[in-house]
């Protein structure tokens, strides 16, 4: 009723302004802004869910269809918002004889399973057990208008062209929009060993003339690629941002490829990968970006090439977002583990670099390299100091990064050559520098404290694993809370007359066992891995993490306090930190009150 209010006054605005102004017609200027206003919302709405508004209309959802996913998401988005505990969606399967789609959830204790019964375009979530109205609390949810229409009774369903070769195509009907897609339409067959790239380059109009720069043997472009993609974006829809920052693109467009791989597998490519870099230009895979990290933490003055258009990112929930923070660049590399994932680099105004897998529907920019790059792939450079690595994995307050593995963050691989001389492994604590450090991870049941893999013999092997929350010693809600400021040193679950260190402790002992490499034996003797945001143990005999007493600032960023620092001690004697989700699983290792001059 509010909206038609509006609209009558919008009307009756027009027909005052008509006799003040003979020159134009009031009533067809109002219904062509209605039709801008719909045309717009139709472009975003296809954007967001990777459609094209020449897709088909059905009268039935085909198993299989897009619609998997966006049931999926919108229940993720959910439980993320409105739960105080840890829950995502990780499977939607539509069911034509059932009429609804199965879903499977994953909360912090395991898999759930649901279903939601469709109704034209209405879909409601049911489950056997408790579990649907806590996460759905009785909601009935809708399809955006762009995914579902009800004419006559009968309700069509839009899923992309290559849904609907299948037998329910006799059912479709077109849709009667003249609209324009606003996403890549190519259908390009995919190819696992190309390196070509799918959609013809010829027909690209490039704006920036690349010129290269030689880092550690790799000719890196100097600038963010602006080749006009159909679909890609401006920071903030402004054509100025191109020329300033360059142009955002998903995964699928960076490579060249139907959007369709936004959301689903491409494959192994044979690399290097040209996608929709210049002829002569590839885009780099992660391990060239990998490799260039580790060789601007050592030769920091070139890490001004990467800064010099700071132009954010287009976030996957769909908005701008981090102008003159980050800039986020695409691999070619696609995330193993999910389908819907690529891997992305963050270079930050900060300095600091981060890397993570990242849906990708994101926006981020293109940076090339160029043909005949012969990476020099030093062992000066492999053997990066683990100091730099504070530095390169801080994330930013406004990162869409995930922080969510921090074995993907840039890292040290310096190997010890050492005898281990100082290393006794029948002590119970050890001085390091001025530091008292225990040396075993801490075990002491917690009420939701796990053992690896659930095995009780592991916390006898490698500690017990605890959230963040659990390992202060305060109330778990505080892991998706602010707690706030501490008095330190902080007690948190060690004995008395210990601490749970803090960020800054971690940090200095890391200094000194970079200098003394002797002493990282008493941080790779239990290596227990870490229980998973996502919800399953992972890294058994690769790396620990421990938790510190830090939380991790969010101010002003819209992000929940959900996230602290904790380190990573690996196997291979590499060191890394992170922010986390601090309901992520990790291990503690306490420091004494006594500080030794």
């Amino acid at each position: 009723m509010k909206k038609q209010t509006l609209s009558v006054i919008a009307f009756l605005a027009l027909l005052l302004a008509a006799c003040s102004d003979d020159s134009s017609d009031p009533i067809q200027n109002y219904w062509d802004s209605l039709d801008a206003d719909n045309a717009e919302y139709e472009a975003r709405c296809l954007d967001k869910f990777g459609l094209s508004a020449e897709d088909e209309w059905l009268t039935s959802i085909p198993e299989g269809s897009s619609l998997d996913s966006v049931v999926c998401d919108e229940l993720s988005m959910h439980m993320r918002t409105m739960l105080s505990f840890y829950a995502i969606c990780v499977e939607s399967k539509y069911s034509a004889s059932a009429n609804r789609f199965n879903v499977r959830t994953l909360a912090e204790r395991g898999y759930n399973s649901l279903w939601a019964d469709v109704t034209g375009c209405k879909y409601k979530f049911s489950s056997e057990d408790n579990y649907a109205s806590l996460v759905t609390r009785d909601r009935e949810w809708s399809f955006d208008e762009c995914l579902c229409k009800q004419e006559s009774g009968v309700a069509y369903y839009r899923v992309p062209k290559e849904a609907s070769s299948s037998s329910l195509s006799s059912s479709s009907a077109k849709s009667s929009s003249g609209k324009s897609s606003s996403s890549i339409s190519s259908s390009s067959a995919k190819s696992s060993s190309s390196s070509a790239p799918a959609r013809s380059s010829s027909s690209l109009v490039y704006n920036t003339k690349l010129e290269a720069v030689d880092i550690g043997g790799l000719l890196w472009a100097t600038k963010n690629l602006d080749v006009e993609v159909n679909g890609s974006m401006c920071y903030k829809g402004s054509a100025d941002n191109c020329k300033k920052y360059g142009r955002i693109y998903t995964w699928a467009m960076a490579m060249g490829l139907d959007t369709a791989y936004d959301r689903k597998h491409f494959g192994s490519i044979k690399q290097p990968y040209r996608g929709i870099c210049p002829e002569g230009w590839y885009l780099p895979s992660h391990e060239e970006w990998t490799y260039l990290s580790k060789y601007v933490e050592q030769y920091p003055e070139y890490k001004a090439y990467f800064t010099n258009q700071i132009g954010g990112a287009y976030d996957y929930q769909g908005f701008y977002r981090s102008e003159d923070v980050e800039t986020l660049f695409w691999s070619s590399s696609e995330y193993k583990d999910y389908d819907s994932f690529a891997w992305l680099w963050a270079y930050r105004k900060d300095l600091s670099i981060a890397t993570d897998n990242a849906h990708k529907y994101t926006g981020a920019y293109v940076r090339c390299l160029k043909e005949g790059s012969k990476a020099t792939w030093s062992s000066s450079v492999a053997k990066s100091s683990s100091s730099s690595v504070s530095s390169s994995s801080a994330k930013s307050s406004s990162s869409s990064v995930p922080a969510s593995s921090s074995s993907e963050i840039s890292s040290s691989s310096e190997e010890s050559s050492s005898s281990n001389s100082v290393y006794r492994p029948d002590v119970d604590e050890v001085l390091i520098g001025t530091q008292v450090w225990s040396t075993r991870n801490l075990n002491v049941p917690v009420e939701g404290s796990m053992c690896y893999a659930d095995k009780p013999e592991n916390c006898e092997k490698y500690g017990r694993i605890y959230t963040w929350a659990m390992a202060m010693g305060v109330d778990v809600k505080y892991d998706r809370e602010e707690l706030g400021p501490i008095e330190l040193p902080y007690r948190g679950v060690c004995p008395e007359g210990w601490h749970l260190p803090s960020y800054e402790e971690w940090q200095s002992m890391n200094s000194y066992v970079t200098e003394n490499p002797d002493y990282k034996a008493y941080f790779t003797n239990q290596i227990g891995g870490a229980y998973d945001y996502n919800g399953h143990y992972r890294s058994e005999g690769e790396e620990t993490l421990f938790w510190t007493s830090t939380e991790y600032d969010v101010s002003g960023s819209g992000f929940p306090y959900e996230y602290a620092w904790l380190w990573a001690n690996r196997k291979n004697l590499s060191v890394a930190t992170d922010n986390a989700h601090k309901y992520t699983g990790a291990y503690v290792r306490c420091i004494k009150n006594t500080v030794q001059e």
